[in-house]
């Protein structure tokens, strides 16, 4: 038998609703910051990661076909190019080679790759100062002129490099990573970058 106290308490009351309401919007209010922040960590941890497999991918081919093989990159962008380092795959008609190497022997390895939408990658120079690019001129791959590429390194078939390369990453308001090409051994390392290394910086970048 059902009593009339049970019959009224068979569904919420408006309070309960609007108490139940207040609770879920105070909890994403505070949950939000650090979701945002962990995405932006993410997207960073991404583009390092597609630097240094460009990286790697270039010194392993560089290895194994017997021939040097060049990173480039658009300063102060986020676009990245390996490829063989000789003149037809940087003066806009590689795309003919690598056609009519596709017919008999085996293709050379040419990839472009962007990093994640909004990141940017600053080359450093041996003095530590920043290589400065345009960081307004976002455009696909497929559209940069071949005079816009920016030798990052070049790899040679001994699995060295031509130089010590510094390279830093940015995204947004996150602290920059520093990644590091050791030019004798090939080898790439990563950390986060110091505050004077963060100081050469263009101001956009730097807040």
């Amino acid at each position: 038998m059902v009593t009339r106290s049970q019959a009224r308490r068979s569904g919420y009351t408006l309070l309960e609703i609007i108490l139940v309401i207040a609770l879920i919007v105070a909890f994403a209010a505070i949950s939000a910051p650090a979701i945002n922040s962990m995405y932006r960590s993410v997207q960073l941890d991404a583009g390092v990661d597609v630097l240094k497999s460009a990286l790697v991918e270039a010194r392993l081919n560089a290895i194994e076909h017997g021939r040097p093989y060049r990173v480039a990159i658009i300063p102060g962008d986020w676009n990245v190019r390996v490829a063989p380092e000789s003149p037809e795959f940087w003066d806009g008609s590689g795309t003919r080679t690598f056609a009519s190497a596709q017919q008999g022997d085996d293709p050379p390895f040419v990839r472009e790759a962007e990093a994640p939408e909004g990141i940017r990658i600053h080359p450093m120079k041996e003095d530590g100062t920043i290589v400065r690019g345009n960081a307004a001129q976002e455009i696909e791959s497929k559209e940069i002129p071949p005079d816009q590429w920016q030798t990052l390194a070049v790899f040679f078939p001994d699995g060295t490099a031509h130089k010590n390369v510094k390279v830093m990453l940015t995204y947004e308001n996150l602290a920059p990573r520093l990644l590091t090409l050791r030019g004798l051994t090939g080898g790439v390392s990563t950390r986060d970058a110091t505050e004077e290394e963060r100081a050469q910086l263009p101001s956009e970048d730097n807040r």
